[in-house]
């Protein structure tokens, strides 16, 4: 999910001016029981409360800033992204840019800047999809394999540090979705490249959108 601003302000003032008619500007809202990404409790089991606002364009170019209350263990997170994507011969395609942003780091005295871009872009068949980011430095990557039917969706992840190969792990995380705005996600960790062994992790989200315009 999810996400630098003057690209994003430049790129989004020059599509409104040649053809605003043609954009969408959504808002979002949403809370979890955990933050949950990439199959890790970011927030400790702490609540996650989010919100964001996205703009996409007929042309397939889309950006969007979003906010959550629970971040890497540096405050709330900020992400900053912007993509194109599209669809040919029944093969979606998207291709992208986020930055992650830790705002409060420095006052909760954090030595380590847990701020990191990604480039990342994925293709899609039917039910079944793959995503690959690799951050600007070359120094991490994360793929996924997804595959859904009806209201059941499966997520395949792995996650490479170059840096530090013991801290490579995959997970596996199984979603259902209760209605159109609520799902429960049960994420299953593998053995990391160190034979830690995490604890399965169950979340409840909650989420709207909005259209602006």
């Amino acid at each position: 999910m999810t996400k630098q601003s003057i690209v994003i302000a430049a790129a989004v003032a020059a599509t409104l001016s040649s053809a605003s008619a043609f954009a969408d500007i959504t808002a979002n809202v949403g809370v979890a029981t955990t933050y949950l990404w990439r199959g890790v409790n970011l927030s400790n089991s702490a609540p996650q409360v989010s919100g964001g606002v996205d703009y996409s364009h007929e042309s397939g170019f889309y950006a969007g800033i979003w906010q959550g209350s629970e971040g890497a263990y540096a405050g709330p997170e900020t992400d900053i992204y912007l993509g194109f994507g599209g669809e040919v011969e029944g093969i979606s395609y998207d291709v992208g840019f986020i930055s992650y942003k830790y705002l409060q780091q420095e006052s909760l005295g954090f030595g380590t800047n847990f701020d990191f871009d990604e480039i990342y872009f994925g293709l899609g068949y039917g039910p079944v999809g793959f995503s690959y980011a690799v951050d600007s430095d070359n120094e991490t990557t994360y793929l996924t394999l997804s595959g859904e039917y009806e209201n059941i969706s499966v997520t395949y992840g792995a996650y490479t540090f170059d840096l530090d190969p013991t801290s490579d792990y995959s997970h596996i995380d199984i979603s259902y979705a209760l209605t159109d705005a609520l799902s429960v996600t049960y994420s299953i960790p593998s053995f990391d490249a160190a034979g830690t062994v995490e604890d399965p992790i169950l979340v409840f989200s909650y989420g709207l959108e909005f259209e602006v315009k």
